[in-house]
């Protein structure tokens, strides 16, 4: 290696060659389906960041949706990333169990990530044709089902432990999906931002009133109420917001 070789545009081109490759470990453009239509905001703290989302068309009549946060940011992040994205898609093809599927995700991270790196992570098999739903959730915010009937939200609470730490078992959750429902799933950058007074965002406040709009303006409509909250100020974490219209 020459001296030149280590200066500031080497390592301009080093950088964005990392970005780039961790860039594809997210969905190019995600499937749409008649009564299966997902919308995603995505926004990192910095470049490399810690949030991880992805829809998997597993099999005929069978979609695996996913939403992750790795502790921190930045290339150690993005390594974790690729290696929960290759766990996923290791695991989710053929396993039609998310507590099961989660399990084995879980348990590589234990025995193989650098530095026991952890992660929470919602895991989501969606059924076409039963129009069921199951889910697993390893430490993750809570997702939430919309019921467009009753106008209420459900929280997807069901699993256990956040990725790895320790090989343990997880419970899964299970609903029925009708036409006009939502999924509603996100990150804690969300729930733990404050303002310049120091109030928290109202994240299900807000989300609330725009359930009723197709989720590409349920996401413009939180944005902006972010946005607006935020009145200037950096973000402090990233934001991932990942919404399915049933």
């Amino acid at each position: 290696m020459t001296a030149a070789s280590t200066g500031p545009q080497h390592l301009q081109d080093a950088f964005q060659k990392i970005y780039e490759s961790f860039l594809d470990y997210f969905p190019k453009c995600l499937p749409q389906e008649a009564g299966f239509q997902p919308a995603v905001h995505y926004r990192p703290l910095e470049s490399l960041g810690g949030d991880f989302y992805d829809v998997l068309d597993l099999r005929p009549g069978m979609k695996g949706i996913a939403i992750a946060d790795i502790v921190g940011h930045g290339a150690t992040a993005a390594m974790m990333i690729g290696m929960l994205r290759l766990l996923l898609r290791m695991y989710t093809r053929e396993i039609a169990s998310t507590s099961l599927a989660v399990a084995l995700v879980n348990n590589a991270l234990v025995d193989y990530a650098p530095d026991r790196d952890m992660a929470s992570m919602i895991y989501i098999l969606y059924d076409q044709k039963n129009r069921s739903l199951t889910y697993t959730n390893a430490g993750h915010p809570a997702g939430l089902y919309y019921r467009a009937a009753s106008r209420s939200l459900q929280a997807l609470e069901e699993g256990g432990a956040i990725l790895g730490v320790d090989k343990v078992n997880y419970d899964e959750g299970a609903l029925m999906v009708s036409t006009g429902d939502k999924l509603i799933l996100y990150t804690d950058g969300w729930l733990e931002t404050s303002n310049a007074e120091g109030a928290l965002f109202d994240f299900k406040a807000e989300l609330l009133p725009l359930l009723s709009q197709p989720a590409p303006a349920c996401i413009a409509g939180l944005q902006a109420c972010f946005d607006g909250f935020l009145a200037g100020l950096p973000l402090t974490d990233d934001l991932t917001l990942l919404v399915v219209d049933f």
